[in-house]
């Protein structure tokens, strides 16, 4: 399919998304929630600070020492894309 013009990356909203929905239904711990969240947004090349990769090093700071503070955090970076990844969800499933 690469071949053929298909891509395999997704980008940051619809990765958002998916996170969310494995997240919100139980389906990835808060650990694997962290270790996708940090690679993507904190351990690339980056210019700028944005708003997202900030509140991704305070979920990890807060890993470290308050998982319960970490969970809110992670809720509150993922909300905003949890209708979303329903919907990316649903779509896909409905298709089969």
């Amino acid at each position: 399919m690469k071949q053929h013009g298909a891509s395999s990356e997704v980008d940051d909203d619809r990765f958002l998304a998916l996170v969310a929905y494995g997240f919100f239904q139980s389906r990835l711990t808060l650990e694997q929630v962290h270790a996708d969240l940090f690679r993507r947004f904190c351990t690339i090349d980056w210019k700028e600070m944005t708003p997202l990769r900030q509140q991704v090093y305070i979920f990890d700071d807060e890993m470290d020492w308050d998982a319960e503070r970490a969970r809110r955090t992670c809720e509150i970076i993922l909300q905003p894309f949890r209708e979303a990844g329903e919907r990316l969800v649903s779509d896909s499933t409905n298709d089969t």
